[in-house]
């Protein structure tokens, strides 16, 4: 029997694991979640009703709520590969006939999309990331917000009379011109990463450098299809609570480079039993039993009661710097012969996504 070590998804920080069969939560987003709620009351409070967008062209589940002026479009994204969403700026989405429409990203990160003219056939394609929820907000009229051009962004803190506190985000090892607009609002000085930057308090474009090295392979991407073989000998003491297995596949790779949060996920596809099935990773002679997970998505970006809550649910283990270069062996094991004919695959992912980060703060 090979020596066993028992792996739990750490997410949060080294010490942060969840025990198999729970949600994998992003970080904590209460305050995204609250900021997203609170503008949806204070520019679409008279709400001209909800409206099913066609899954050709928005995905499943896709939803656009608010009044004429303001339309937050709820987007979703179940598959592990990115999702073609074309956006239509126009009354099929609940926008009345105007000069521009401004398209934004709330969710998971905020981000400007762009400024657009309304046009009944024009449309913006968009991508939704693979297992995640995305929230855009289309608005003929401007904004009184605090607004960041240039890169993604998250809110830390938005409180009259404490200033704001604003994460800069973008991949690692890039430079960004970015340029903060604030409506109706007086900052006296500005901090980027502890040191000042008065150009971001007076509304001017100014550069920003990213740490971290350029990653040169995708931080979401399939590593490979898993191939029938014969039931290795310890999967019957990794997966005791299982019925013996019936049915074995297995891949062998080696990963090269990993962001920040990375995992390895082995899906389990439409109609299998998860209660039926086990995951474990072999390397260096040591095997490992990975947690079966799901990501879950919040309820306030599900406009569409009946949308699942859970989507992608997969058996997940940790890359860590210790396992880089070293020859991997995956293998997930099903326990009955009555199971339909599957062709599992491996991905590695990141979540959150590895953006670099920096944190402006507005006094």
């Amino acid at each position: 029997m090979c020596n066993t070590v028992l792996f739990a998804v750490a997410l949060l920080t080294p010490l942060t694991v969840f025990a198999s069969g729970q949600k994998i939560p992003a970080c904590d987003e209460s305050f995204v979640l609250n900021r997203i709620d609170n503008l949806r009351k204070k520019y679409a409070e008279a709400s001209t009703g909800r409206i099913d967008l066609p899954e050709s062209d928005y995905g499943p589940n896709a939803v656009s709520s608010g009044d004429s002026t303001f339309r937050f479009i709820a987007l979703q994204n179940p598959a592990r590969q990115k999702r073609k969403c074309s956006i239509r700026l126009n009354r099929s989405i609940g926008l009345a006939r105007a000069e521009t429409v401004e398209l934004r990203q709330l969710y998971p990160t905020e981000k400007i999309i762009g400024l657009y003219r309304y046009n009944p056939g024009y449309y913006v394609t968009f991508y939704v990331p693979p297992c995640r929820a995305a929230l855009l907000l289309a608005t003929t009229k401007p904004l009184n917000e605090i607004s960041v051009y240039g890169c993604d962004y998250q809110f830390v803190r938005d409180n009259p009379g404490k200033g704001v506190v604003i994460d800069l985000l973008a991949p690692p090892g890039s430079r960004r011109l970015v340029t903060v607009t604030a409506p109706h609002r007086k900052f006296k000085n500005a901090i980027l990463d502890g040191a000042p930057r008065p150009d971001a308090a007076d509304g001017k474009p100014f550069y920003v450098s990213f740490g971290g090295e350029p990653n040169t392979l995708a931080a979401h991407r399939k590593l490979g299809a898993l191939k029938p073989v014969d039931v290795p000998e310890e999967a019957e003491t990794l997966c005791p609570n299982t019925r013996p297995a019936r049915k074995a596949y297995r891949l062998s790779t080696t990963i090269t480079e990993a962001a920040p949060n990375t995992l390895l996920a082995i899906p389990l596809e439409a109609g299998c039993n998860r209660l039926n099935a086990c995951a474990f990773v072999r390397i260096s002679g040591k095997s490992g039993i990975a947690s079966f997970a799901t990501i879950s998505i919040p309820d306030s970006l599900r406009h569409k009661k009946t949308a699942p809550a859970v989507i992608c649910p997969a058996f997940y283990v940790p890359v860590t710097a210790d396992i880089i270069d070293k020859k991997i062996n995956i293998f997930l094991l099903l326990h009955d012969d009555s199971q339909p004919a599957i062709k599992p695959e491996c991905y590695i992912t990141a979540y959150p996504h590895p953006y670099e980060s920096k944190r402006l703060i507005l006094e």
